[in-house]
């Protein structure tokens, strides 16, 4: 079965710590991610370009909404790689995939995919101080 994760941004009035803890029937909650090359503009709910000298960006906490790619609408989005660290590397096994890689959120945008591609934007778990 081929799952994809569509992302949703959590609801504003939860308290930081209550949503850490908080569970979600459809999905998971997710934090502590980076963005490289991109940002979460909260105001326009979606993702943007970076801020003048800033190459890496904190996400908020989101919904991982797993998902059937038939369920999936793909229009404005960005289907966004996750890796463990910035290096971006690892050795790539059997199933093609890299062990770095973790696996794809589908971020909503205004952009096109071309934009993000050139950009090389990603989520990192892992980033160096």
């Amino acid at each position: 079965m081929d799952y994809h994760f569509e992302f949703r941004e959590f609801p504003e009035n939860i308290p930081e710590v209550e949503k850490k803890f908080e569970s979600n029937p459809n999905g998971e909650y997710c934090y502590g991610l980076y963005l490289e090359g991109a940002r979460w503009s909260d105001e326009e709910k979606c993702l943007t370009d970076c801020k003048d000298n800033e190459l890496i960006a904190k996400v908020p906490i989101f919904l991982l909404i797993p998902k059937r790619e038939k369920e999936i609408n793909k229009e404005n989005t960005f289907e966004c790689p996750i890796y463990e660290t910035q290096e971006r590397t690892g050795i790539v096994g059997k199933n093609l995939q890299s062990t770095n890689s973790v696996m794809f959120v589908r971020f909503p945008t205004k952009n096109a995919l071309s934009f993000w591609l050139k950009r090389g934007t990603a989520l990192i778990s892992q980033i160096k101080q």
